[in-house]
Formats: C-alpha cells, sequence, structure tokens
C-alpha cells in the first residue's frame, strides 16, 4: 500500500485541476477524440521499492512469519527477533512496495484547457515514486506536477515534506 498526499475525501477540496491517468489503449483513445492531449509513460519497477523479505519456519510451532530480516524493529522501540536456534530461513524473495500493474503503459489525459505552467494533482501516479522510507521504502499514489506544455514535470518536494510517527 502506497503513501497518499491528498486523501479521497479531500479530493474536493483542491482548487488545482486534478489529472485523470488511464492503462487503456481504448480510453487514450477517447481522450485523443475528445481533444486531450497525453503523456505517455511506460509502466515501470523502481529498484528503490525492492525488499528482500524472509520466510522463517519456528522449529517447535512450525509457524510461518514473512519478515525482513532476523531482528525487526517496531513501534516503540520493540524488537521482534528469528533466531537461528529457533527459526529455519525457508527462503527469500522480492516484495514490491507498490502493487503491480497488469498494464506495459499509462498516460495522463490533460485536457486541453490546462495552460502551460499550471500545478495539477495527480491522483492516480503511474510511475512508481518513493514517497518516505518508514520501516521500508513507501511508494507514492499520488503526486502534484506542472504541466510545461510537452510534459508533466513531478514535484518531488512534496515527498520530502512526510512526517509519519509511529
Amino acid at each position: 500500500m502506497g503513501y497518499r498526499l491528498v486523501s479521497f475525501d479531500r479530493m474536493k477540496d483542491l482548487t488545482i485541476p486534478i489529472i485523470s491517468s488511464t492503462y487503456s489503449k481504448e480510453e487514450i483513445q477517447k481522450a485523443l477524440y475528445d481533444g486531450c492531449r497525453i503523456v505517455f509513460r511506460a509502466v515501470e519497477k523502481n529498484c528503490e521499492l525492492e525488499q528482500t523479505m524472509f520466510l522463517f519456519q519456528n522449529k517447535e510451532s512450525l509457524e510461518l512469519v514473512e519478515t525482513t530480516g532476523r531482528e525487526v524493529f517496531q513501534q516503540y522501540g520493540r524488537i521482534l527477533s528469528y533466531p537461528e536456534s529457533e527459526w529455519i530461513e525457508i527462503g527469500r524473495f522480492k516484495s514490491y512496495g507498490r502493487k503491480l500493474r497488469d498494464a506495459y503503459y499509462g498516460a495522463y489525459l490533460i485536457p486541453s484547457t490546462i495552460e502551460v505552467g499550471t500545478k495539477v494533482y495527480l491522483s492516480d501516479l503511474i510511475e512508481d515514486v518513493v514517497a518516505t522510507d518508514f520501516w521500508g521504502k513507501i511508494a507514492a499514489d499520488d503526486g502534484f506536477a506542472i504541466w510545461d506544455g510537452e510534459d508533466l514535470v513531478l514535484d518531488t518536494e512534496a515527498y520530502e515534506q512526510i512526517v509519519l510517527i509511529g
């Protein structure tokens, strides 16, 4: 699950244009017929959002756990420990900090009324961007950008202001 700069219930309060995205050729075609400009993006994984995970089995109870390592830091200074004397490593795998998409590409649909230099809100970020690092990398689900007439320039500074407490 990713991080949202603007929650769904607060989107109605935005005073800047909201830009839609799609992963459908048919929706892109319809938007072109409707006069929208298209900003194409290939869907690519961001290696910063990959994390090695472990599957451990307890020697006595046979319980299985998926975890980031033998020692895991949690809230309030709590540490979970999976020592080799009690836990067998069954295997390692890569997890990804965002739900993987089935599509190979997506597009932002820019209405013809958006002027160059306009700040816009991207409600569904196509790119896999790291929003913050809080016990692991967290992907951004949305973002702000400036329309430069050809492309959307993502405002990455918005993510630098994120403070998570836990």
